[in-house]
C-alpha cells in the first residue's frame, strides 16, 4: 500500500560529472556550500552565484567519497537552456585546474517525505541523504534503468509525484525553488541562507553575501503567504497601502483549503506590518524565510 506522505519522482535535473585532481577544491570555490566538511555519502545543497552575489542557479552536489569525482545536479528550471547558462558560468572560471565537466545521462530519482510529520525514509546503500522536501534521499541511476528504479520505489510504498504535486509539497514546506522564487536574488533575499556556508573559505560571489550578512539588511525577503483564493497564476504583484511592494512567485492550490504561496516582499513593508493583498485578495503573512 502506498504511503500518502512518501513520494517518488524522476527529476529533470541535468547531471554533470565533475572529475579531475582538483575537482573538489575547484567546486568548493564555485558554490556556496561546504564540500569538504561533510559526512559521506553526502548530498550538499548550494548556490552558484554571479560576481555581485546574485543567484545564477541552485545545485546539488553528490559525493560518494571518490577523491577525484563528484556529481553536480542542475535544475532545468524554465527550459533546457537553464543548465547551459550555468555551465557556461562555471566553465568561465575554469582556467588551469585539473577539472573536467562532462554531461552525463544519469537521472536523479528522489524519494521524499512530503509532510513535516513522520519518519524520514531509510536511505539505501548507494543513495544520498537529501532533504529536497521534508526528508528523503536521491539516487543517481542510468537512463536505461530509470523507469525500473521508479517502479521499484512505487512497489516499496512511495506514491508517484507529478510536477504539480512536487511543486505543491515544496511550497507548503516553504522551500523556494530556482528559478521561480530565487533567480537573480541574493541568498538572504531568497530565503536560502541555509545553502550558504559562512565558515568555509572563499567562493565566487562571496564578498557581497558576507557584507550583507554582517553590515546590512536584505532589501527584500521571501515570505510564505496564505490567501482564501486566487484567480490568476503567478508571477503576480503584491500590494500594500495602494503600492506594489513585491511579487508572488509561486503557489500551491491543490485542495479545498487556503492557497499557499511564496512571495518576495520589500523588507521595509514587512517591518511596517502593512496588510498585503494580491490581485485585490487579502494575503496573510505566515512566515519569513531565512
Amino acid at each position: 500500500m502506498a504511503d500518502a506522505a512518501l513520494g517518488v519522482r524522476l527529476l529533470e535535473d541535468l547531471v554533470v560529472e565533475v572529475s579531475g585532481e582538483d575537482a573538489r577544491s575547484w567546486l568548493q570555490g564555485q558554490l556556496t556550500c561546504d564540500l569538504v566538511n561533510v559526512d559521506l555519502p553526502a548530498a550538499s545543497y548550494g548556490l552558484v552565484l554571479g560576481a555581485k552575489g546574485r543567484i545564477v542557479s541552485d545545485a546539488w552536489v553528490y559525493d560518494a567519497g571518490d577523491a577525484e569525482r563528484l556529481w553536480l545536479a542542475l535544475p532545468r528550471g524554465a527550459g533546457e537552456s537553464t543548465p547551459d547558462r550555468t555551465l557556461e558560468r562555471l566553465e568561465r572560471y575554469l582556467v588551469m585546474e585539473d577539472v573536467e565537466l562532462e554531461r552525463s545521462t544519469l537521472r536523479v530519482l528522489s524519494v521524499q517525505r512530503r509532510q513535516e510529520s513522520g519518519a524520514a525514509p531509510t536511505c539505501p546503500t548507494g543513495a544520498f541523504p537529501a532533504a529536497r522536501l521534508a526528508a528523503g534521499f536521491d539516487r543517481l541511476v542510468p537512463e536505461a534503468d530509470a523507469e525500473a528504479a521508479f517502479e521499484a520505489a512505487l512497489a516499496d510504498g512511495a506514491e508517484a509525484l507529478d510536477a504539480e504535486a512536487w511543486r505543491s509539497a515544496r511550497i507548503r514546506l516553504h522551500k523556494p525553488s530556482f528559478p521561480d522564487d530565487s533567480a537573480d536574488a541574493l541568498p538572504q533575499e531568497a530565503g536560502l541562507k541555509g545553502a550558504v556556508s559562512f565558515g568555509k573559505g572563499c567562493y565566487f560571489g562571496q564578498e557581497a553575501v558576507v557584507m550583507l550578512e554582517h553590515r546590512g539588511k536584505p532589501p527584500r525577503r521571501t515570505v510564505a503567504l496564505e490567501l482564501p483564493r486566487l484567480d490568476a497564476a503567478p508571477p503576480l504583484p503584491v500590494s500594500a497601502d495602494g503600492r506594489e511592494v513585491g511579487v508572488l512567485t509561486s503557489v500551491a492550490a491543490d485542495g479545498d483549503g487556503p492557497v499557499v504561496g511564496l512571495a518576495r516582499i520589500k523588507r521595509k513593508t514587512l517591518e511596517a506590518g502593512l496588510p498585503l493583498n494580491v490581485e485585490g485578495t487579502p494575503a496573510t503573512l505566515t512566515s519569513i524565510l531565512e
